[in-house]
């Protein structure tokens, strides 16, 4: 039993010396680590590039979602009955991409007149075959459509166009309040 022992031991400092011997291990040690580091960081980004995909809505997405608040909040309002909301979208939504920026400043100086052309070069920045996206600018509401039983009523009426105005940032003229059945 005790020889196992003595020659795992004898084993490890055979394998430990020779470790020892190898000229800049430090080195390679910290290639190792770093490409680790590099490995774990890449498989996490493109993971989450990935999920914002698919978290990306599109724009009748964005717009039945908006109807719906709209509808549970004017629903609260006292005496508006059934509520039925339409929203129409002025535009579609925007992104903005994340850039490499170059810029490069040329002096041309002769005899007595100089002169300075600036150029400035942008290109979006693509890992695995993506553009990578900074922000998305969802699209402005261009009007609000909004037929409720209780909109007979003149207060119930301003109320809802009031509530529509402080959500949306929608201009009155763009807001129409119908009476439903």
């Amino acid at each position: 039993m005790e020889e196992k022992k003595d020659k795992k031991i004898f084993g490890n400092v055979k394998f430990f010396q020779k470790l020892k011997s190898i000229k800049h291990i430090e080195i390679i040690v910290a290639v190792i680590l770093g490409a680790i580091v590099l490995l774990i960081y890449f498989s996490t980004f493109t993971s989450s590039s990935s999920k914002t995909s698919f978290e990306a809505t599109s724009t009748t997405e964005y717009a039945t979602m908006l109807e719906h608040k709209l509808e549970n909040v004017i629903k609260q309002i006292d005496g508006v009955g059934n509520v039925s909301v339409m929203v129409t979208l002025s535009s579609g939504p925007e992104y903005v991409y994340a850039t490499n920026d170059e810029e490069l400043i040329n002096k041309n100086e002769g005899g007595n007149t100089s002169s300075t052309t600036t150029t400035i070069t942008k290109e979006p920045i693509i890992i695995s075959g993506d553009v990578v996206v900074v922000k998305e600018i969802m699209p402005t509401v261009g009007g609000v459509v909004v037929v409720a039983g209780g909109a007979k009523d003149t207060r119930v009426k301003l109320e809802i166009i009031k509530a529509i105005q402080a959500l949306l940032d929608v201009p009155q003229a763009n807001i129409e309040v119908l009476v439903g059945k």
